[in-house]
C-alpha cells in the first residue's frame, strides 16, 4: 500500500486522539469486529465509501486498531484516488487522526501512514 502524505497536525487532533484512546466506546467481540471490518472493505471496494465508514468507525470504536487504519484510509487522498473514487471528498485531517488512532493502537501500518 502506497503511504498518503499527511500533512502534520495541530493539537486538535491530538487531544481527539488521547480521548478516543481513554476508553472504548462501544462493548464489541472480536467476531463482531471481525464482521464489521470485513463488511467494509466490501462496501469499499465497491466503491461506497459512505457506507464503509460508519462499519469501520464502530469496530474501530470498540478499539480496532485496523478498523481504525481501515477508516483511515477512506479520508487519504491517495487512497481514494488508487480506488479510482471519483465524487469521494478527502479529508486529510480525518486521515490523520485515524492513522494514528491505529498507530497508538500498534499499527505499524498506521506508522508508516504518518511518516510519509
Amino acid at each position: 500500500m502506497q503511504a498518503a502524505a499527511v500533512p502534520e497536525a495541530g493539537s486538535a487532533i491530538s487531544t481527539a486522539v488521547k480521548q478516543s484512546l481513554a476508553k472504548p466506546a462501544a462493548t464489541l467481540n472480536d467476531e463482531e469486529i471481525g464482521t464489521l471490518i470485513k463488511r467494509g472493505h466490501t462496501f469499499l471496494k465497491d466503491g461506497d465509501f459512505a457506507a464503509a465508514r460508519p462499519l469501520f468507525e464502530r469496530a474501530a470504536d470498540a478499539g480496532s486498531a485496523e478498523a481504525a487504519l481501515a477508516l483511515g484510509s477512506t479520508y487519504d487522498p491517495l487512497v481514494i484516488k488508487r480506488l479510482g473514487a471519483i465524487a469521494v471528498k478527502p479529508d486529510i485531517e480525518n486521515a490523520r487522526k485515524w492513522y494514528q488512532i491505529a498507530a497508538d493502537r500498534g499499527s505499524t501500518a498506521a506508522k508508516l501512514q504518518l511518516a510519509n
